[in-house]
């Protein structure tokens, strides 16, 4: 699967694009290997599946983009008022 991921992501990027690798669960283990591929991105960090974009970011982050840390299994649709722009507010910049 990766070989065809670095592949994928040379061609994008030979044409000027970038990769954003979506993901599910908690890919703590396989970050680096994921990383090396190439890719410019990881979407989501996914606080749920017990990942923390803190420590994603001090360890990747001058690697690849981070993008996640938002239950939008719960909050971003059940919600109560005022509960989704707490949660932004927590979000790492």
């Amino acid at each position: 699967m990766l070989s065809g991921l670095t592949k994928v992501a040379k061609k994008i990027k030979d044409k000027g694009g970038h990769v954003i690798k979506h993901t599910d669960g908690d890919i703590t283990s396989i970050n680096d290997t994921i990383i090396d591929t190439g890719i410019d991105g990881i979407d989501p960090v996914d606080p749920q599946a017990g990942m923390d974009i803190g420590e994603v970011k001090r360890r990747r982050g001058r690697r690849v983009c981070i993008k996640g840390n938002v239950d939008r299994g719960y909050i971003l649709t059940n919600g109560i008022r005022g509960r989704s722009s707490e949660r932004r507010q927590k979000i790492y910049i």
